[in-house]
């Protein structure tokens, strides 16, 4: 019987011993513990998306102008073209202006009113007007 006894003993020995040990581990032992940690991590500067998006702005604005000056040296050209042939045009419409004078006067025919100067003259005279101006 002694050895039921200790047997007995021992096992509720070892029951309470690992019932406070679970106790100890778990949270409810924990609750009351007040654990401090100090991290030693340091984290570098970072500079942020504001000097990529400034420096895609500024290639996004070099590319832009050099397309406009590229379209103005279209323009320019174009507007180059088409007064040269606004100048050979009224060229010829001055020929035929002196052509028809020559046929009026051969016939004997009044010239409408309002035309007694070529439309060289006329054109002259307007832009002088505006050289003139400051």
């Amino acid at each position: 019987m002694k050895t039921r006894k200790e047997l007995t003993v021992m096992l509720a020995v070892v029951v309470c011993v690992s019932v406070l040990g679970l106790w100890n581990a778990s949270g409810i032992a924990a609750k009351d513990r007040i654990v401090e940690i100090h991290p030693d991590v340091s984290i570098g500067s970072y500079p942020g998306q504001a000097p990529h998006v400034i420096g895609a702005y500024e290639r996004l604005m070099d590319r832009y102008m050099a397309m406009v000056q590229g379209n103005m040296k279209t323009m320019a050209t174009d507007v180059d073209s088409v007064e040269k042939k606004l100048d050979s045009i009224e060229t010829k419409v001055d020929e035929l202006g002196k052509q028809l004078s020559r046929i009026e006067k051969a016939l004997n025919i009044e010239p409408p009113a309002g035309s007694e100067r070529p439309a060289s003259d006329k054109k002259n005279e307007i832009f002088r007007q505006f050289e003139n101006k400051p």
